[in-house]
């Protein structure tokens, strides 16, 4: 199925909308560093690694998760 979609990555830099990325500090699927190429590539973005946590950061530290996403919006 990927191979039939547009190439969206290549244009991952044309997003001007503030953008919250979280990441989970322990994440083995999609690793902290590859957050951290999201996030140079997005001009209006903020990281957040949650620590001691996995890939299912809503999950496994709600109350982290929470707290990231309504401290972000509340900016």
């Amino acid at each position: 199925v990927w191979e039939t979609s547009a190439d969206t990555a290549a244009r991952v830099g044309e997003i001007q909308q503030p953008t919250l990325v979280i990441s989970g500090e322990n994440d083995a699927i999609v690793p902290v560093d590859d957050s951290r190429r999201l996030l140079a590539e997005l001009p209006n973005a903020e990281l957040v690694i949650l620590p001691a946590c996995g890939h299912v950061p809503q999950e496994e530290c709600p109350n982290a998760f929470e707290g990231a996403v309504e401290a972000w919006l509340a900016r």
